[in-house]
């Protein structure tokens, strides 16, 4: 159960992709019909559904961190150049 969940937020942050939008749909769909409906899922895992469902619903995207690259500049043979 842990595991449909993970996989269910890591869809989640692909936004605009298939996988989000059929997340978006399994969170939204209520009922307790299939054994991995988004309900059963929570609560075999301790997690109240309708909560971890608002928060995932409005929350916004988690930004990716920036990774900054750094240029130098190096000296070969009296010429300056960039290295990086």
């Amino acid at each position: 159960m842990a595991a449909v969940l993970l996989d269910a937020l890591v869809l989640l942050q692909r936004e605009g992709s298939s996988g989000a939008a059929e997340v978006r749909n399994w969170i939204a769909g209520s009922g307790r019909a299939n054994l991995f409906s988004f309900t059963n899922v929570c609560e075999a895992l301790g997690l109240d559904p309708s909560y971890l469902a608002r928060g995932l619903m409005e929350r916004p995207r988690i930004a990716p961190r920036r990774v900054r690259l750094v240029r130098r500049r190096i000296s070969i043979g009296g010429r300056r150049r960039s290295a990086g």
